[in-house]
């Protein structure tokens, strides 16, 4: 029997997503392991043991989660989970050092100095959830956020790092009168007095 393409799709990115955890599992095991199918455990440096626990087969769908650890970035010392509900996920960016959660909108990519996380989110398409991007500055124990868009008119697509304070990227936007997509590249970048700023042509 031939499976439908966008079973096919899911399960393909269901499968990587697995071979990822497992990957992480067999570096970090001291740290990060499952008792069982269901349960995904954090060890903080101090000791404690976080617990997600997945929540596959509720009475509510709406309390439907479940919980993949996507990646762990070393030099922060943050786990990052995926926690997908039944029609969208999160990014959870948990703090090794003292388990601290924070909620981002996608797997974070290090700036080239590692001191920020890059964070972005297009949905241009399906036009569901919101475009995002944030910046989050890295501190001793915690992530602070110095910089989130969160308009509608355009979607960050292929952002990514073109120095410790520069980010490129195109801006993606919908042209409802000529019913077709249109893209032009768009930058943020940093201040010398700490401020990010928006390129003006995608403000």
């Amino acid at each position: 029997m031939e499976l439908p393409a966008g079973l096919v799709c899911a399960m393909a990115i269901a499968a990587a997503a697995e071979t990822t955890e497992l990957s992480i599992l067999s570096t970090y095991g001291d740290r990060a392991f499952r008792p069982g199918p269901g349960t995904l455990c954090i060890v903080t440096e101090p000791g404690d043991t976080l617990v997600f626990n997945d929540q596959s087969d509720p009475e509510y769908m709406e309390d439907y989660a479940v919980y993949e650890l996507s990646a762990f970035l070393p030099e922060q010392d943050i786990w990052v989970i995926t926690e997908t509900f039944c029609e969208w996920a999160v990014t959870l960016l948990v703090n090794g050092s003292n388990g601290s959660i924070t909620n981002a909108v996608s797997i974070p990519e290090p700036s080239p100095d590692g001191t920020r996380l890059l964070c972005t989110y297009e949905d241009i398409v399906a036009s569901m959830l919101r475009n995002v991007m944030q910046v989050w500055r890295v501190d001793p124990d915690s992530l602070a956020l110095e910089f989130q868009y969160r308009n509608e008119p355009w979607g960050p697509l292929g952002a990514g790092w073109a120095g410790d304070s520069l980010i490129v990227f195109d801006s993606l936007v919908f042209r409802k009168s000529l019913d077709e997509f249109g893209h032009r590249p768009g930058s943020l970048r940093l201040s010398a007095d700490g401020i990010w700023m928006l390129d003006d042509d995608v403000d």
